[in-house]
C-alpha cells in the first residue's frame, strides 16, 4: 500500500512537470515569434533611418545651394551699379524664366514639406501601431527621396538662370532698370513678398530643418525598437534556460517512475 502511494506521488509529480514543460515550451514560442516579428521591424527601421540621413544630406546640400545662389545675387546686386546698356527682348524672357522657376521651386519646396511632415507623422504612428503598412511608409519615403532630388535639379537650373542673368544685366545701359533689376532678384531669395510667401532662402531653410527633425525622429523610432528587441532577447534567452531545466526534470521524474 505504502508503494502504491508513493508511486500516486511520483505521477502526480511527473505531471505537475509535464504541465509545466508545456507552459514554458508556449511562453519560449512566443517569445520567438516576438523576437522574430521586432528583428524585422528593426530592419525596416534601419532603413527608415538611412533614408531619413539620405534626404537629410540632400536638404543640407539644397541649403548650401541656395547660399551660393543668394551670395551671387548679392554680387550682382553690388555691381550692378556699374552695368549699362537696354533692356532687350532675350533678357525680358530671362526675367519671365526667373519669375516661373521661383514660382515652381516654391512650390516644389512646398510639397518637399509636406511630404516630410507626412513622413514623420507615420513613421512616429507607425511605431506606436504596428498595423500601419510597412508599404504606406516605403511609398512616402520615396516620395521624399523624389520630391528632394526635384528640388536640387530645380535650384541647379535657377543657378544657371541667375548666373545667365548676371551676364545680362552687365550688359544694360541703364543703371537704374538694373539695380531695381537686381534688388528685385535678391529680394525673390531672401525677402517674404507683399502676398505673405515666404522667401527660397526661409522655404530652403525650413525643409532642412523638417528633414533634420524627421531623421532625429526615426532614429529615436529605432532606438526604441532596438531596446524592445534586446528585452525580448533576454526574456527568450531566460525562457529557453528554464524549458531546458524543466526538460531535464520530467526526464529524472520518468527515470524515477520507470524504476519504481
Amino acid at each position: 500500500m505504502e508503494m502504491k502511494a508513493i508511486e500516486n506521488i511520483k505521477k502526480a509529480r511527473l505531471l505537475d512537470i509535464e504541465n509545466q514543460v508545456l507552459n514554458a515550451q508556449h511562453d519560449v514560442e512566443l517569445l520567438q515569434s516576438i523576437v522574430s516579428s521586432l528583428t524585422e521591424k528593426s530592419q525596416l527601421y534601419s532603413q527608415f533611418v538611412q533614408t531619413a540621413e539620405a534626404n537629410r544630406s540632400k536638404a543640407l546640400a539644397n541649403k548650401n545651394e541656395l547660399a551660393d545662389v543668394v551670395h551671387n545675387a548679392l554680387l550682382l546686386k553690388q555691381d550692378s551699379k556699374a552695368a549699362d546698356g537696354q533692356i532687350t527682348e532675350a533678357d525680358e524672357k530671362m526675367e519671365v524664366l526667373i519669375v516661373e522657376s521661383n514660382t515652381m521651386v516654391n512650390e516644389l519646396i512646398y510639397t518637399v514639406q509636406i511630404i516630410n511632415k507626412l513622413a514623420t507623422t507615420i513613421i512616429r504612428e507607425k511605431a506606436k501601431n504596428p498595423l500601419i503598412s510597412d508599404d504606406l511608409i516605403e511609398m512616402i519615403t520615396t516620395a521624399s527621396t523624389n520630391a528632394n532630388d526635384a528640388v536640387a535639379l530645380c535650384l541647379i537650373a535657377l543657378k544657371s538662370t541667375f548666373e545667365a542673368k548676371t551676364s545680362s544685366i552687365i550688359s544694360k545701359a541703364s543703371i537704374s532698370i538694373e539695380n531695381t533689376e537686381a534688388a528685385m532678384m535678391y529680394e525673390v531669395l531672401t525677402k517674404t513678398s507683399k502676398n505673405g510667401k515666404n522667401s527660397i532662402h526661409f522655404l530652403i531653410d525650413e525643409a532642412y530643418t523638417i528633414a533634420q527633425d524627421n531623421f532625429t525622429k526615426s532614429q529615436q523610432a529605432s532606438e526604441m525598437v532596438n531596446l524592445q528587441l534586446n528585452d525580448a532577447r533576454s526574456k527568450l534567452n531566460k525562457a529557453e534556460v528554464k524549458l531546458n531545466a524543466l526538460q531535464e526534470s520530467l526526464a529524472a521524474a520518468k527515470a524515477a517512475l520507470l524504476a519504481s
